[in-house]
Formats: C-alpha cells, structure tokens, sequence
C-alpha cells in the first residue's frame, strides 16, 4: 500500500489505493488475506475502509455478490469497472451509458458507507493525516507527478512478471513452435541440389518460414492481449499512468520471448533442412529475415488487438489480415503493373521484401546441377551451375539488399504506431 503511495502518488492519495486494488491482477487471495484494512476507491470517493475481512460480506449486502471460489481483488476491480454495467439491451453509444450507471453505483456506494449507520469505517486522517480533501482540488489542473520513466519502469517490471507468472502462454508457444518444425522437417528434410526440385522445394522453404513468423506472430497477440485490452482501459478510466509508458512498456517485456522464437525456429531447421551456407552469412540473414518477419507480424497482431476485444472476432480477422500480405509476397503469382491494380499494394506488405531477401539469400551462388539427356548417344548429361538462374523464375524487383530491410523496418515502426495511435484513441475514450 505505502509503497505504490510514495512512488506513484497520482492526484491524491486516494488514486493509489485504488492503483494497488484495481490495476493488480497478479494480487493473489493469500496476498490479499494478508492485508489488514483495505480502501477502495472509485471516482475520487471512498466507497469501502475497513478490515479486509469484512469487505467481501460488505458488498454482499449491497448486491455485489461475490462468487465462490474467486479471488475477492479481481471481484473488486469488476465492481470498479464502467464494462461491468453494460446491458445487451443497450443502443448508441453503450460505454457512455454504461458509465453513467457506474458513476450513479458508485455515488450511491459511497453515500452508503458514508451513512451514520454505517459504524465500521474507519477514520483517513488516522491513516493519511496529511491528505488533501478533493474539495480543495481543482481536479481538471491535475497532472501524472510521477515522471514517464518511473511509470515506465513499473510498467515494464509489471508486464515482465506477469509473463513469468504466466508460463502456459509461453509453454504453448514453444510446443506450437516444435509441431511446426517437425511437419516442415517430413517435407523439407535435407533439401538437395537438383535444379527442378530447388525450384519448388528450396522456395518452399523460404515461404513456409515467412508464413510461419508471420501467422505465430498475430496469432499470438491476439489470443492474450484482449484480456490485456479490458485491464488497461479501466486503469485508464483512472488516469493511472500514461498511454505511451504501458505501450512501449509491453512490446521490451514481450521482445526476448519474441526474438526467441525465429531463433529455436531457425537453428532447428538450417542444418536439417540443408539451407544455402555457402557463406557464413547465408545463416545470419536467415534469422534476420525471420526477426523481422515476426517483429513485424507482432505489429499487426497489436493494430488487430486495440481496435477488437472480441478474441473470436479477432481470429477471424487473422486470415483476413495476413492471406493478403502472403499473396502479394510474389510466391504464388507475380503481379504484373500492366494487368492487376494490386500492383502497388504489394509494396506496403512486409512479406514481398522479405521474400525477395530470402530468396537472394538462399540462391545466390548455391551450386546446383539438372540431368539432361543426350540423343546422339543415349547418355545423360550432368551440367552444373549456379542457383543465381533459378531467381530468374520468380518475378522479383532488382532492389538492393538495403532497400528491402528498410522498407521493411519502416513497415514494421508503422504498425507499431498505428497500434500506439489506435490504443490512444480508445484509451482516451474511456
């Protein structure tokens, strides 16, 4: 309690409390029957400070029925919540009505617990003797005093341990990441160096891979971060931190797991598929490819997640989202200028310049040879070559190799923008 008091001390002290109640989901019932009295608080008013004990046969009475079995913190924090009192049966604007019923609950609960009959409240000056009453504050003057890098710090630590408490997501990423490998290994297993089969088997390869980063990548921002969504706008219906501190935040708490992945992925898969290592860095521009590729996919996944908070929806949307993205890579059809008006938007898909790197990266001097047979004297012929030819079958642009990874790079900052723009927005709609 005193701890988020002086290192957070947002508006009033009343804020913190509710900061610690509201904003915890790591809160835990034997953490939470360690505490001796409790505050809850909504919309600057005291509506419960008393044992803690008490509280849960508190708001039994007042109608909030605690089920069995839940943690009392997590009951709290969705009495607290303005989402808690929407009905199906709402029309227009449903947050805003929603909000005038919770600003009308929690009015009539503080005037509860305000009541003379009430003989359990305890007395705030006894805790907090130097708070300043909200009737000397001009609340519309406020600001955050505590400074972005500290609220970013807490955030950071915040979403990181949550991730560790949380190892079924990452167990299941892992597991996900091992089914994929071996249902590639049984069909690209020990690529060889035969002209035709390199066309279809080697390119294959490549695609697979950049489908794999790209699907894993939204796929696994959409399934965890509509619980993440709920939690933040009600803390943002608090003010109780800034929009960009929880955004950047999350993506550093979240990037080691992120850049973990391509890497199982690739060092699995290099040497057993029988990838181009002709040079010593035929292996490090794989893994930059794939880095890239899931950076970016997470970027996506993060524009989906701030708009939708239906998890079904959001599915739905994944296929929507990346099938066009992994069309307009340029392996199943090139797009010719003179016939398709689609043309121009394979340039903002991050898949056509990582394809195109992919590509270069696994051909360029990759010894390869094709049997042919001679008619005059009914032998086969062997000729050797290099995989250079086989780029000559894929309709690629010529870029340089720095052009496709800044096209790329600038794609991926984009989404992340656009995700930070959008989850603003509704933050601030809140």
């Amino acid at each position: 309690f005193f701890f988020f008091f002086f290192f957070f001390k947002q508006k009033t002290a009343y804020e913190i409390s509710a900061c610690l109640v509201g904003s915890e989901m790591c809160i835990r019932d034997r953490i939470y029957a360690m505490f001796d009295k409790l505050m809850i608080l909504a919309l600057g008013r005291i509506i419960y400070f008393s044992s803690a004990k008490e509280a849960v046969p508190y708001f039994d009475r007042l109608g909030y029925i605690c089920p069995k079995q839940v943690n009392p913190a997590e009951h709290f924090m969705k009495i607290l919540s303005a989402e808690n009192f929407m009905k199906p049966e709402d029309t227009g604007d449903t947050l805003a009505i929603a909000k005038q019923r919770y600003e009308a609950a929690v009015i009539k609960m503080s005037e509860m617990y305000e009541s003379p009959e009430n003989d359990k409240r305890c007395d705030v000056d006894t805790v907090a003797p130097d708070a300043v009453p909200l009737s000397q504050i001009e609340l519309s003057t406020l600001k955050y005093v505590a400074p972005w890098c500290i609220q970013f710090g807490y955030l950071l630590k915040r979403s990181m341990i949550t991730n560790i408490r949380s190892p079924h997501t990452t167990i299941v990423r892992l597991v996900t990441t091992v089914a994929v490998i071996l249902m590639g290994t049984a069909l690209y297993y020990d690529q060889g160096y035969n002209y035709s089969k390199a066309i279809q088997g080697r390119s294959g390869v490549q695609f697979f891979m950049l489908t794999f980063c790209l699907l894993e990548a939204i796929q696994n921002v959409i399934l965890v971060f509509p619980e993440e969504r709920a939690v933040f706008l009600r803390e943002q219906a608090s003010s109780l931190y800034e929009i960009s501190a929880y955004f950047l935040g999350k993506v550093i708490a979240e990037l080691p797991l992120n850049l973990l992945v391509p890497l199982i992925t690739l060092l699995m898969t290099f040497w057993l598929w029988n990838m181009n290592d002709v040079h010593s860095y035929n292996f490090w521009i794989n893994l930059l490819n794939m880095e890239l590729m899931y950076l970016t996919g997470t970027g996506f996944g993060l524009i989906l997640g701030s708009v939708v908070a239906n998890r079904t929806v959001l599915i739905a949307l994944l296929a929507v989202v990346a099938l066009p993205l992994l069309l307009l890579a340029g392996f199943f059809v090139g797009i010719d200028k003179g016939k398709h008006i689609m043309w121009v938007l394979q340039y903002i898909s991050p898949c056509k310049y990582i394809f195109t790197t992919s590509m270069r990266n696994e051909f360029e001097d990759l010894p390869l040879y094709r049997v042919m047979f001679n008619p005059t004297d009914g032998t086969d012929i062997i000729l050797t070559f290099k995989g250079n030819l086989v780029l000559d079958t894929f309709d690629l642009d010529p870029f340089p190799w720095w052009e496709n990874y800044l096209a790329v790079v600038c794609i991926l900052v984009a989404t992340h923008v656009a995700a930070f723009a959008l989850l603003y927005v509704f933050g601030k709609r809140v």
